[in-house]
Parts: structure tokens; sequence; C-alpha cells
């Protein structure tokens, strides 16, 4: 889904719901946690690890970039950090599990129910 997709989606939920309904996130269909939506982090140019093509995500104190790469773990120097134009994502960040309880509803991942 690109941010076109994802405006033209909520537009349709603002329609039905109105502008002040709450946003949360719902996760793994097969065992279904919630989280809200802590904000959007915009990575216009992730930086893409060479060796898996995972994206690097942490920052080191020296800052040099380590990957998060399932079995990766390489690390990349401040100076030689290379960017990739092609790889533009905007990442939902979530936030805490709600209120209540820490589960969504599974009806969320039913066709029926989406926009």
């Amino acid at each position: 889904m690109n941010i076109d997709e994802m405006i033209e989606k909520l537009e349709e939920a603002k329609k039905s719901l109105g502008g002040e309904a709450e946003v949360m996130l719902a996760t793994q269909p097969a065992w279904p946690m919630r989280y809200s939506i802590q904000g959007v982090a915009l990575l216009g140019k992730n930086v893409i690890c060479p060796d898996c093509e995972g994206y690097y995500m942490e920052k080191l104190a020296n800052g040099d970039l380590r990957c998060c790469g399932p079995h990766c773990g390489s690390v990349i120097g401040a100076d030689d950090i290379e960017k990739n134009d092609d790889n533009k994502v905007c990442w939902i960040v979530e936030g805490s599990q709600g209120r209540d309880t820490p589960y969504a509803p599974q009806l969320c991942w039913d066709s029926d129910n989406a926009l």
C-alpha cells in the first residue's frame, strides 16, 4: 500500500466514522493483537544492508549503523552509508496495546469489513 492508497482508505473511514475516531493497528491475524499508533516515521531514503538487503535500524553511539536483519548484524560506517532512492518507505510506528485488552478483533482480516 502506498500513501495515496492509505489516504483514500482513511478518507472512506472518516466518512463512515468521523474525523475524531481513534486509529488502531491490528497485527498477527493468527493471534490478533492491537496497538495504538505512536506516529509516522518518514525515511524517504532508507539505508539498505548490502549483505541481507534488510534495513539498518540501529544507530550506534559512534554514528555507525547496525543491520537488524535476521541473522545479519552487519555494521556500516557513518561515512560509508549508501542511500537508495528506490526504497521510499513511510513507517507506521506502533504505540501501546490499548486500554482494556491487548487483543484485536479477528474480523479485522475479514474481507467483508475491509475498505
